[in-house]
Order: structure tokens, then C-alpha cells, then sequence
């Protein structure tokens, strides 16, 4: 018979038992959810921020667009940016007198003009020279330079009235 064979002695551990970790899917919900959770907050912060913000009056409309047209005025041509002053003038006057037709032709429009309250009888002279002016350079082709132009800035910014820009 055979001899029996020593038994070998028992293993010893020897790292300490290993923690179980989360599985990787919890790991993923949990960086989702804050994802998530950020993204909602900026949302909620933008919102709140362009609500803070008051919608613009028409004469602060009339007063950038004529500060942005000031500003390019050497760059333009004379004959373009009495058009463009021209254009935002009539806006901001339709925009203020609902009753002013934008894109009609400037005998209507002072007409129209005549019949609002707006017009003392100084503006409506300063409105129909200066869309004589305009019509002068923009259908008749009369030659314009940008001192002309830049008058023509001067006079439509006259016609804005002090107490529209509150």
C-alpha cells in the first residue's frame, strides 16, 4: 500500500476580502442624472435671464439703428444711406403711429401724418422736407454727398420726441 500523502497545509489569505463596487450601468444613471439635472438649471437660468430683459421701445429701436447707421457712414455710399436712414425712419413712425403706412408713397404718408396728433406743425414741416430730400436722392438720382446724408441723419433724429424714449 501506498503511504498515505501528507495533506498540504491550508492556504492563508492574503489581501483582504475585496469591497463589491456599484455595477457600471448605476455608475452611468447616476452621471446621466446629473447631467440631466445641470442641463435643466442652465435652461431655467437662460429663461429667467431673457425675461429680465424689457422688449425694446420703438424709439430705442430708431435710436440704435441710427447710431449703427452714423457709425458705417463713411463706409456707405451717400445715396445708400439715405435710403437707409430714409427706410428707418418710416419704420420706427409706423412703428409709433399705427395709423402711418410704411410703404406708401410720402404725399400719403404726410397726409397720414397731417391726421395724428404726434405732428405739431414744426414736425410735420421737418417730415416733409426731409422726405423731399429723400425723394429727391432716391428717385430722382439727385447727387448727394455725406454731408448731405449725414444731415439727413440729423433731421430724422429731430423728429424723434423726447418723452418716447421712456
Amino acid at each position: 500500500m501506498n503511504p498515505p500523502t501528507p495533506t498540504p497545509p491550508p492556504i492563508e489569505d492574503i489581501l483582504p476580502p475585496i469591497a463589491e463596487s456599484f455595477p457600471a450601468w448605476i455608475i452611468a444613471l447616476g452621471i446621466a442624472a446629473v447631467l440631466l439635472i445641470g442641463w435643466g438649471v442652465w435652461l431655467m437660468v437662460r429663461r429667467a435671464r431673457r425675461r429680465r430683459r424689457p422688449p425694446l421701445l420703438p424709439a430705442e429701436i430708431f435710436i440704435r439703428e441710427l447710431d449703427a447707421l452714423a457709425a458705417r457712414a463713411a463706409a456707405l455710399p451717400a445715396y445708400e444711406l439715405t435710403v437707409a436712414a430714409c427706410d428707418v425712419l418710416r419704420t420706427y413712425l409706423a412703428a409709433v403711429e399705427p395709423g402711418l403706412p410704411r410703404s406708401r408713397t410720402s404725399e400719403e404718408f404726410l397726409r397720414a401724418a397731417a391726421e395724428t396728433p404726434r405732428f405739431g406743425q414744426a414736425d410735420r414741416e421737418l417730415l416733409a422736407g426731409f422726405l423731399s430730400t429723400a425723394d429727391r436722392i432716391k428717385f430722382a438720382r439727385a447727387r448727394v454727398d455725406h454731408a448731405t446724408a449725414a444731415e439727413l441723419l440729423t433731421q430724422a433724429r429731430g423728429l424723434l420726441r423726447p418723452d418716447s424714449t421712456q
